[in-house]
């Protein structure tokens, strides 16, 4: 009797060490290449997913700018026409001569409107009193411009921004209307290029003659 279970416990011994010996007996190559394979495959496409939210947030990024500096110009010429007077407008041509200026009739809203205004500013220069806002054709895109004379003229939109259309319409510039204050509305439009991707956008005010020369 003890010899029989003497040989049990000796047999159950070697089973379980068998048994545990196949339990930790690791990864096969195989697996490891499969697993590593996978591992492979969920970095290159979690890089993937950060390199596209990354150019997507620095385009979003450039075209915010590009409309701040859209923002900017119209604010910037808005503000100069407030407290200018003696507004001009030109119809059919955004050429002027700033040392000689003649007042000129409405490009009111039953006209197709100004492509160009004049105004004298807030101060003036003895040669050249009048400043003028046009657009000019760089050749592969068009900008807002403040003219100062008639030699210096200074783009106050980027390179990515391309003005297709600006208009003003004046009223109260021939000063034959009384009561009326003199007031210039304008628009805006064209498109602002991030990458190779165009967004239009159109944006109109009104600027009203805070001074009181005429």
């Amino acid at each position: 009797m003890k010899i029989f279970l003497l040989k049990n416990n000796k047999f159950n011994h070697l089973t379980n060490f068998k048994k545990e010996r196949n339990f930790s007996r690791g990864f096969t190559l195989i697996e490891l290449m499969v697993a590593t394979a996978l591992f492979i495959i969920a970095m290159i496409m979690t890089m993937g997913s950060l390199t596209v939210s990354n150019s997507t947030s620095k385009k979003a990024q450039q075209l915010g700018l590009a409309m701040e500096n859209v923002n900017f110009a119209m604010e910037s010429m808005t503000r100069s026409l407030r407290i200018g007077s003696n507004y001009v407008c030109r119809m059919g041509t955004n050429t002027i001569d700033l040392s000689s200026i003649q007042p000129t009739a409405d490009c009111n809203f039953n006209t197709d409107g100004g492509y160009l205004v004049a105004f004298k500013p807030a101060i003036t220069n003895s040669s050249y009193p009048f400043i003028a806002y046009k657009t000019y054709n760089n050749g592969t895109w068009t900008s807002l411009q403040r003219c100062d004379n008639n030699s210096t003229c200074t783009d106050l939109t980027s390179s990515n921004v391309n003005v297709e259309i600006l208009k003003f319409f004046v009223i109260g510039a021939d000063n034959t209307t009384s009561g009326v204050q003199p007031s210039v509305y304008i628009m805006m439009k064209g498109t602002v290029t991030v990458e190779g991707d165009s967004s239009s956008f159109a944006i109109q005010t009104i600027a009203s003659q805070r001074s009181t020369e005429q």
